[in-house]
């Protein structure tokens, strides 16, 4: 998932009703924490 994201604005989609907008200066941050839960998950 955290590959996949550069430097362009997206959503992750929750539901019909629900969606999640990340603009592009929260990118850096989202992609780390992905990367963090990635790493635990290996470990795990």
């Amino acid at each position: 998932m955290a590959r996949l994201i550069d430097d362009e604005p997206f959503s992750f989609t929750i539901d019909k009703k629900h969606t999640i907008f990340v603009p592009v200066e929260l990118n850096k941050q989202i992609r780390k924490e992905f990367f963090l839960v990635a790493k635990e998950l290996e470990n795990y």
